[in-house]
């Protein structure tokens, strides 16, 4: 029921070649397309039917490990998701912001152009215990996936968000290099998050307190 090799299949077809014309054989996971478009993967092994002999053609031994490969990406997902919001855990969120310094302190101190310059955002809710108490533990968590969404729509195209503590996020904007910038942003969370969301007929508020470094000045 397989039709053909997914998008990119000239590349995949090119590494395969490489691999033979290379090591004699091939040893490796492949993507292949099924008829109704969704993609199989398996684990391919190759090798030519005379070692030595590319006329002779290529027998392949395929296994299907499609599932084993999604559960594999899932716990990958896992490890770097915080699982109530869906954003960044405090771990992954410090390796990509050490990586993103780490590339730009290689191109050295001086000469930092405008569009390369950052800003992180550190961000604590204002009396979130209040919200537990008064509505329960249902509502804070409501109120923290809503705050992640609006956190996220901030950042979709030019950065990322985190949550890295209990009632406290960050988000790091990559390209953002000017001190009123940051501030107008750092705002529009800021107002963003005091409007009041319903929960079991109850308005629910809480404020936000918000640090702010700018990249490189800071």
């Amino acid at each position: 029921d397989l039709l053909a090799s997914p998008p990119g299949a000239a590349d995949v077809a090119q590494q395969v070649r490489a691999r033979f014309a290379a090591h004699g054989s091939f040893d490796g996971e492949l993507p292949l397309l099924r008829k109704d478009g969704s993609t199989l993967w398996v684990r391919a092994q190759g090798q030519l039917v005379e070692p030595g002999v590319p006329s002779s053609g290529l027998v392949w031994t395929l296994e299907d490990f499609t599932a084993e490969r999604a559960a594999r990406q899932q716990q990958s997902w896992e490890r770097a998701h915080d699982p109530l919001t869906q954003l960044l855990n405090r771990a992954e969120f410090e390796l990509r912001l050490q990586m993103l310094l780490d590339a730009r302190a290689a191109r050295g101190p001086w000469g930092v152009p405008e569009e390369d310059g950052g800003v992180l955002l550190f961000m604590e809710l204002d009396h979130f215990t209040v919200v537990n108490y008064v509505a329960g533990h249902d509502a804070g968590d409501d109120v923290l996936r809503h705050l992640a969404r609006l956190l996220e729509s901030e950042v979709r195209h030019n950065g990322w968000a985190a949550r890295v503590g209990g009632d406290e996020f960050a988000i790091v904007i990559r390209h953002i290099a000017d001190g009123q910038d940051l501030v107008n942003l750092a705002e529009i969370v800021r107002q963003q998050v005091n409007e009041p969301i319903t929960y079991s007929g109850k308005a629910l508020s809480a404020g936000m307190s918000i640090g702010c470094a700018l990249y490189p000045c800071d």
